[in-house]
């Protein structure tokens, strides 16, 4: 779902972009700055993703890191939780909230998170790798309107041997995206 290319930009500033689709999306530098570190604590939760980022990533504290990216998380920050599900870390996959988290706002119709489950079965993330999971939560993900859905399991028909789909079938869903300009 979300490529991370991060640089360094001197001593404690740090830009991240993050790609979706192959298109970038944001980019944003960072700084651990006390400013947001208040607010933070004070409950914001876009500040607390922010916080737990730059704990991780600039400070390399973890510990620290994670549990403002889980406080973020548990106040449904998207970006927090996909934070947390890419990280390779033991600590980040032992407080992951798979069904808090991702699999009830999946069952409840958020293409996001059918999209996030299927990239976590398609990847065996947290769950046993399954393509056919990874598949079905995707197709979910595009009935709901879901662009990344549909850009997730273009990849799954094109890279991934043992899905019952064909390849005919992603140069299919790749003309029709080219076509609506996906």
């Amino acid at each position: 779902m979300y490529n991370i290319y991060r640089e360094r930009k001197g001593e404690k500033d740090y830009s991240a972009c993050r790609y979706q689709n192959g298109r970038k999306r944001r980019v944003f530098t960072m700084r651990l700055v006390p400013e947001m570190k208040e607010k933070a604590d004070a409950g914001d939760v876009d500040a607390m993703f922010y916080v737990g980022f730059s704990y991780l990533h600039l400070e390399h504290d973890r510990k620290t890191g994670y549990q403002y990216l889980t406080k973020a998380a548990d106040a449904g920050n998207k970006d927090a939780i996909v934070e947390i599900s890419l990280c390779s870390y033991p600590e980040a996959k032992s407080m992951f909230k798979l069904d808090e988290w991702v699999r009830t706002p999946a069952e409840n119709g958020d293409g996001f998170f059918c999209c996030l489950l299927g990239s976590l079965y398609r990847r065996g993330e947290l769950v046993d790798c399954s393509y056919e999971e990874a598949e079905k939560w995707y197709r979910k993900a595009i009935s709901l309107g879901d662009k990344d859905g549909k850009y997730e399991i273009r990849s799954l028909y094109r890279y991934f041997d043992g899905v019952a789909s064909s390849i005919q079938e992603a140069v299919e869903l790749d003309r029709a995206a080219a076509d609506k300009g996906d």
